[in-house]
């Protein structure tokens, strides 16, 4: 099993429900449903628990980690990963640049780092490739 013990930081700092700043941050270990073909992850889940009217919510930041996970789980490089791949190059390497490299749109680039959609496979070993060659 993996694990991704790395915890997102949350940055709303204000309750969703009351919108009270007497909130604490917690986190859970969580793991993804199990899926054919992909590998079991655990991660840090994170939660806010307001003092005020008590309430417990996922945090936005939720999103980023599941994302991270699935990614994970499928063997694909995590948005972090990409772009911290991408500036390894060379830093001044931008998105735009980036994609000429690999040989798509600047927008399909920026949608893998932001966690707005995720590369498949053959994207992934593309990725992995480009970039070996290139460091």
């Amino acid at each position: 099993m993996l694990t991704i013990d790395e915890k997102v930081n949350v940055e709303i700092r204000h309750c969703p429900d009351c919108l009270s700043k007497d909130i604490e941050v917690s986190y859970s270990w969580e793991s993804l449903p199990s899926q054919d073909g992909w590998e079991d992850v655990r991660f840090l889940f994170p939660h806010i628990h307001c003092n005020k009217c008590d309430a417990v919510v996922d945090a936005c930041e939720a999103s980023h980690v599941i994302h991270d996970a699935a990614c994970k789980a499928q063997g694909l490089l995590t948005p972090k990963e990409i772009r911290e791949l991408r500036i390894s190059m060379d830093p001044a390497m931008d998105q735009k640049k980036f994609a000429k490299l690999l040989g798509c749109d600047e927008i399909t680039v920026a949608r893998w780092e932001s966690r707005e959609r995720f590369q498949n496979e053959n994207w992934d070993r593309h990725i992995r490739m480009r970039c070996a060659e290139n460091l």
